[in-house]
């Protein structure tokens, strides 16, 4: 693993070098860090080496392993007529809201925030989901209150109902996902890449051009129709009589 430090130009550089476990699959520790572009996985003999590239400058928690998947796992779902998944969202940036309502934090800050991004940006670049991750109080949060919670709060963008563990009282998603509470806001790229994970209140305009940036960077099928897109508006351009003016 490569221990990071940021510095003044808002790149990271290399501090120091500590060794991956060799057995894949099992290893997983938490980074303080920017938020990540891309990560590249180095096989050395039996270890293995990360090298993590930023993207912006907002400070997260990511859990980084060899191999590390994002699934939701939902006893039900509201506001949607069918089960979503991370997967069949790709090509969008998918923001998810860990919340509770009985959280103060959540009820003031980071629902209304997520309610303010899915009015804002066009769902064809950004989803939101809500993720109700019940880890205290469980005999009052349950799905009937949430329904009503939600109704009253006029919350529209998706929610997934965390389903319940076996083991403990932490639920399945927010346990596998290493969530330390809420509200917590997970993102991910247009590529299904996670690119931050943030415990408590982000700033609204700095979650706002972090998103807006992640918006902006187009998947390389986009960037294709893209340039198909320009080469017919090129050649219809040069059939034509002359310019237009439009009002």
């Amino acid at each position: 693993m490569i221990a990071l430090r940021q510095t003044g130009s808002g790149l990271l550089s290399l501090e120091r070098l500590l060794r991956f476990s060799g057995r894949k699959g099992i290893f997983s520790r938490r980074l303080s860090l920017c938020a990540v572009q891309s990560v590249a996985i180095l096989p050395l003999c039996d270890s293995f080496y990360v090298l993590i590239q930023p993207v912006g400058s907002i400070g997260s928690s990511l859990h980084w392993g060899y191999v590390m998947t994002y699934e939701i796992h939902a006893s039900q779902w509201l506001n949607t007529s069918a089960p979503l998944s991370l997967a069949s969202l790709r090509g969008r940036v998918v923001v998810v809201t860990a919340f509770q309502l009985l959280c103060p934090g959540c009820v003031i800050n980071s629902l209304p925030q997520a309610r303010k991004l899915d009015t804002l940006f066009s769902r064809d670049d950004l989803r939101i989901i809500g993720l109700h991750s019940v880890f205290e109080h469980h005999d009052v949060m349950g799905p009937a209150a949430l329904q009503a919670f939600v109704h009253e709060y006029r919350l529209n963008f998706p929610i997934a109902i965390d389903q319940p563990s076996d083991t403990g009282p932490l639920p399945r998603t927010m346990k596998a996902w290493g969530l330390g509470g809420t509200p917590s806001t997970i993102i991910f790229d247009r590529d299904g890449k996670l690119a931050l994970k943030e415990l408590g209140h982000l700033d609204d305009l700095r979650l706002g051009a972090f998103v807006g940036q992640l918006i902006a960077r187009n998947t390389p099928v986009q960037d294709k129709k893209g340039e198909e897109a320009q080469a017919v508006a090129d050649k219809n351009g040069s059939a034509s009589c002359g310019p237009t003016c439009t009002y």
